[in-house]
C-alpha cells in the first residue's frame, strides 16, 4: 500500500480534526521508521469520494510504502 502524509491526513480528518501533516510525518518517520521515496512518482492509494465510499485513486507524490509483512510485524497481535 502506498500513501503520502496528506493521504493519511485526509482519511483521518473527520475523526481527528486537529491532526496536522507534521503529526502524520512524525508518526510515519519516527515511530514507524518509514522513509518516503526520494522523488515524486506515480502511485495508487485510497480516498473517500463524495458518497463517502473508499475508492482507489492514482496520484503522484513522494509516498511511503507499507507491505503486508511490515503490517504484520507492527500490528498483528496473533503472534
Amino acid at each position: 500500500m502506498c500513501f503520502t502524509n496528506k493521504d493519511i491526513l485526509d482519511l483521518l480528518k473527520k475523526s481527528m480534526p486537529r491532526l496536522t501533516r507534521q503529526d502524520v510525518s512524525q508518526l510515519m518517520q519516527q515511530e514507524w521508521g518509514l522513509v518516503p521515496v526520494p522523488n515524486s512518482l506515480s502511485y495508487s492509494t485510497y480516498c473517500y469520494n463524495n458518497l463517502n465510499e473508499l475508492v482507489t485513486v492514482a496520484k503522484t507524490g513522494r509516498y511511503y510504502t507499507i507491505t503486508e509483512e511490515w503490517r504484520r510485524q507492527k500490528f498483528d497481535e496473533s503472534g
